[in-house]
């Protein structure tokens, strides 16, 4: 929702700036950096959001359940997974 309040108000401003005339490069700069500061906040939200959810997790090299990755027996199929796979 922060992301999409933030590309409103570029938008908003970019509109304010295109009815002050003609543009010149400083004025499309400008736009261009006020629409991609947001894009980059959302992109740079959610890839923490995903990195914080996978935390402290890996796959049993078994049965490919997601188990702690401090885990020595896996809580699914119940095998040692610290032993190397043959």
């Amino acid at each position: 929702m922060t992301g999409f309040l933030l590309f409103l108000i570029c938008l908003t401003a970019a509109g304010r700036i295109f009815q002050m005339g003609p543009l010149g490069i400083p004025e499309l700069i400008i736009i261009v950096i006020l629409l991609l500061i947001p894009t980059g906040l959302v992109i740079g939200i959610v890839v923490v959001a995903k990195l914080v959810s996978r935390g402290g997790k890996r796959q049993c090299p078994y049965c490919e359940e997601r188990i702690d990755s401090a885990a020595a027996l896996c809580t699914f199929c119940g095998r040692d997974v610290t032993a190397p796979i043959d």
